[in-house]
């Protein structure tokens, strides 16, 4: 399902394979645009849409979350064809700096598909295109106990595994 809204597209994925479909669809409409910033809460589908958009981009990547790594390169032909970041521990420039995300910001004709970007606002350039990914609530949700407070807020889970992902900024068209 498809909603056009000034410049955004939102999406309704009903399951990881749907929310992976789009990722690909993404990656053939990137163009020339090479940063996209991904926004969610934990257990969104950033990575399964990230893995959507490597199908295409190098196809025999083994996508994982970067949680501990931060930065995950996927190459393509001994090249780096993709860097996905994981900015979630990130607080701010400096730790950024010293992950060696400004290096891999100069890789040629290299997309980057960076999670978390709310935590770097400062790093996000002006034409990234946006992805978006929240969770559709229909009165199945259900807590899971424990953790600090944003923790439980974000661990909120929908019943029906819907999510709403609404892609902005992007100049090219999705086929």
């Amino acid at each position: 399902m498809m909603n056009e809204l000034s410049n955004q597209t939102v999406f309704i994925s009903g399951s990881p394979e749907d929310t992976e479909k789009l990722g690909a669809r993404l990656a053939r409409a990137l163009e020339q645009q090479r940063f996209v910033a991904f926004y969610g809460t934990l257990g969104a589908g950033k990575t399964a849409f990230i893995r959507g958009m490597a199908s295409v981009i190098c196809p025999a990547a083994p996508v994982q979350s970067p949680t501990y790594t931060i930065i995950n390169e996927y190459k393509k032909d001994g090249r780096t064809a993709l860097v996905h970041v994981d900015a979630y521990r990130i607080n701010d420039d400096d730790d950024l700096y010293s992950t060696g995300f400004y290096d891999c910001v100069e890789y040629e004709n290299c997309v980057f598909a960076v999670e978390w970007c709310e935590k770097i606002p400062f790093a996000v350039p002006e034409d990234a295109v946006t992805v978006t990914i929240e969770y559709i609530f229909d009165g199945t949700e259900e807590r899971i106990p424990g953790g600090e407070e944003n923790y439980l807020e974000s661990m909120e889970l929908t019943g029906s595994g819907k999510r709403r992902i609404t892609v902005g900024n992007l100049r090219g068209r999705l086929i």
